[in-house]
């Protein structure tokens, strides 16, 4: 999620629920933000990709972890057999950029703005 895009939508949100003044109001406001689902904060915040090297590093942590369970249902291992050759190949792609978002291409379009 992009840096404050969190912040903004709350900001929102209490626009939204008509904060008013004092404790017990904010409290309110607060319970019903915490009762908002996942489904509505993934479509109203902007979503970015990380760094490269970043990202491949992140990748890597996700393959380190299921890269030696088996499969549950035939006890064999999971992956084939040259599993790390493949991993190692993918990710000199991610580190090298081809799978992050470029500064200079647009990727998103603007539909709307949560007004605050």
């Amino acid at each position: 999620m992009c840096e404050g895009e969190r912040e903004r939508v709350k900001a929102h949100l209490r626009i939204l629920f008509a904060q008013g003044e004092g404790a017990d109001e904010r409290e309110r406001v607060d319970a019903r933000i915490r009762r908002i689902s996942r489904r509505y904060w993934k479509r109203m915040c902007r979503w970015e990709i990380g760094a490269p090297q970043e990202l491949a590093r992140e990748l890597l942590h996700v393959y380190d972890f299921f890269k030696d369970l088996p499969d549950p249902s035939t006890g064999r291992p999971f992956f084939a057999p040259d599993h790390a050759k493949r991993c190692a190949h993918e990710l000199s792609y991610v580190a090298a950029g081809y799978l992050s978002d470029r500064p200079d291409i647009p990727l998103y379009l603007h539909l709307f703005r949560a007004h605050v």
